[in-house]
């Protein structure tokens, strides 16, 4: 039977989305949302909401469902497209950030060596 921990596995796979970017968006662990996604611990309501609206779904999507044991997913009114570009644009905002971090070190660096 499908946990709450194997959806959001499931979700974050689909979707592309590594535990570290969901961490950054939830502000959850990583260690806290592997532990969640090996059904270790159980969720907030709170992490539930967070991890949910990272990965644009909604969160009676993560809450396992009795009659099944796959994943359903209602496309009805998504736009993959748009999620997709979404999740481009991230990834790209990611590397910009670790460039200007890494500019920010070779500074310091440089201010602390004189």
């Amino acid at each position: 039977m499908n946990t709450i921990g194997k959806l959001i596995a499931f979700y974050r796979h689909i979707y592309s989305v590594k535990q570290e970017h969901l961490s950054y968006e939830t502000e959850i662990s990583q260690s806290t949302i592997s532990q969640i996604e090996n059904d270790k611990v159980s969720p907030t309501v709170n992490q539930l909401t967070k991890i949910s609206r990272a990965l644009k779904i909604n969160s009676s999507d993560l809450l396992p469902k009795s009659n099944t044991n796959y994943p359903t997913l209602d496309i009805s009114n998504a736009n993959f497209v748009e999620i997709q570009e979404e999740r481009k644009i991230y990834r790209e905002l990611l590397a910009a950030k670790d460039k200007i971090i890494k500019i920010q070190e070779d500074l310091i660096s440089k201010m602390n060596i004189k």
